[in-house]
C-alpha cells in the first residue's frame, strides 16, 4: 500500500508542476508572440511529434490513430476551442 501511495502523491506533484510550469510558459511566449493560434499549433505539433518519437523508440505505447473516433468527437474540439460562445451558436 505504502508504494502505491508514493507513486500516487508523486504523480500529482509532477502534474502540478507540469500545470504551473506551463502556465508559466504560456503567459511569457504570449507576450513574446501574441498569435494564439500559431502558438497553440505550434504547441500541438511539438507534443504530437514528441509522442511520435516516444512511441518509435519504445519509451511509451502509443494507440493507432483511429479516424472514426477522431471525426466523432471533432464538433466537441471545434466547440471547446472556440473562444466565445457567440462565434459558435450550435455548440451544446
Amino acid at each position: 500500500e505504502k508504494p502505491a501511495h508514493a507513486r500516487a502523491l508523486l504523480l500529482v506533484a509532477g502534474h502540478s508542476l507540469c500545470a504551473s510550469l506551463l502556465l508559466v510558459v504560456n503567459k511569457w511566449a504570449l507576450k513574446e508572440f501574441p498569435f494564439v493560434w500559431t502558438l497553440t499549433t505550434i504547441q500541438f505539433l511539438f507534443a504530437a511529434f514528441a509522442t511520435f518519437c516516444a512511441g518509435k523508440l519504445g519509451l511509451i505505447e502509443v494507440d493507432a490513430l483511429d479516424w472514426q473516433r477522431l471525426n466523432a468527437s471533432s464538433l466537441r474540439r471545434g466547440c471547446f476551442s472556440s473562444r466565445s460562445p457567440r462565434a459558435t451558436p450550435w455548440c451544446p
